[in-house]
């Protein structure tokens, strides 16, 4: 956790137990290929409650391509994100078991420009970018993502495509394309989060949820 400063670029990381974790500052991973990781490709991030709010991190994973972890374990995510400030964005996320993107304990990161296509495919309650029930997400932008063909061989009534959980709030959801998917944003509980802009189409055969819905408890807290 007290590194800094360190980069890893054009890599493969493949057949292991747990692909990259960073923990310290400004450090990151970018151009790399991740893929038939067993536990956790990507880690960035150490919980937001365990320093100072005004202390970000700047981790950033980007521009990576991440596949085929079909592997048991909601917690198992591509990319799992955690601290302040950090940024997850321009990735390929493909075929993925469990939740794509996983927000605990993250303050005022960015998730952008990212493509998630075929997965989640075993997960029930959770989405392809989801926003943990405790651990307090807040200041979070999730914006001009790519969300589409998810849930192909899921029996489940979703994954949603953009879930904020009961632990999120004060978090921003805009200008995400949403296309061929179960369910579109979904807001549980939290409050003070601004769901604007974004464009859900082409539902799943059978499904007719709204766009946008959410907990009854959210309608006076969040703008959508």
């Amino acid at each position: 956790s007290g590194s800094q400063n360190i980069l890893v670029q054009n890599c493969v990381i493949r057949k292991v137990h747990t692909g990259a974790k960073v923990y310290g500052k400004n450090s990151g991973i970018i151009y790399s290929e991740i893929y038939e990781i067993s536990e956790r490709p990507v880690q960035i991030g150490l919980e937001c409650n365990t320093h100072k709010y005004d202390e970000p991190d700047h981790n950033f994973v980007q521009n990576c391509y991440i596949y085929s972890t079909g592997m048991v374990g909601i917690s198992n995510t591509p990319i799992y994100v955690q601290g302040v400030q950090n940024v997850v964005s321009h990735n390929l996320i493909q075929g993925t078991y469990a939740v794509s993107i996983y927000l605990f304990a993250a303050a005022e990161c960015i998730i952008e420009y990212n493509e998630i296509v075929g997965g989640p495919d075993g997960t029930y309650d959770y989405g392809s970018i989801y926003a943990a029930p405790s651990g307090g997400q807040t200041g979070n932008h999730i914006r001009y993502n790519y969300i589409h063909d998810t849930a192909r061989f899921s029996k489940q009534s979703n994954p949603h495509s953009i879930y904020l959980d009961e632990g999120a709030r004060g978090n921003f959801v805009y200008g995400n394309v949403m296309t061929n998917v179960q369910n579109g944003v979904y807001l549980h509980f939290g409050s003070d989060n601004v769901v604007v802009d974004n464009v859900v189409m082409s539902f799943r055969e059978g499904r007719h949820e709204a766009g946008i819905f959410g907990n009854e408890k959210m309608a006076d807290k969040t703008i959508a």
